[in-house]
């Protein structure tokens, strides 16, 4: 979480990204898991923006939030600092980006 100079809050489950990391690892490329991003609301003072994963561990391949960002300003260096993170909790090297 950062504060200054802009508000940045980087939220979720550790249960649901071991799910997602799981997802990734193991994607057939038949049923591949997908992952989407969007910044979908704007609540008041900030934005929310929640990264998408298609689970495909089940038949059904739901489609789950993974993370969550809060954020007061929507410019570039937001969403490259998230993904930086995004980049650092999952296990990117195994992963063709």
């Amino acid at each position: 979480m950062s504060v200054f100079p802009h508000l940045t809050v980087i939220c979720g489950s550790t249960q649901i990204l071991k799910h997602c990391n799981l997802a990734l690892l193991s994607s057939p490329t038949d049923s591949p898991a997908i992952l989407s991003y969007d910044t979908t609301f704007y609540l008041g003072d900030v934005y929310a923006s929640v990264l998408l994963f298609r689970m495909t561990v089940f038949q059904s391949t739901p489609v789950i939030p993974a993370l969550f960002l809060i954020h007061d300003y929507k410019t570039s260096i937001t969403h490259q600092e998230f993904f930086s993170h995004c980049f650092s909790t999952f296990q990117t090297r195994k992963y063709h980006w």
